[in-house]
């Protein structure tokens, strides 16, 4: 069961092996499936993510 927490605890659960494989796969997704979205959906996507 899942609760709620830190999400670097949550990083057996990932299909990723990176950030930057994870960066990769949403910009593919968005170039595909972005204009599915209402903009202020999208405004945070526009940024890369990393671990901080």
């Amino acid at each position: 069961m899942l609760v709620a927490g830190r999400i670097e605890n949550f990083k057996e659960y990932s299909k990723f092996s990176s950030i930057k494989e994870f960066n990769n796969t949403i910009e593919m997704f968005l170039a595909e499936h972005k204009k599915d979205f209402r903009c202020s959906q999208c405004q945070d996507w526009n940024t890369p993510k990393s671990h901080q």
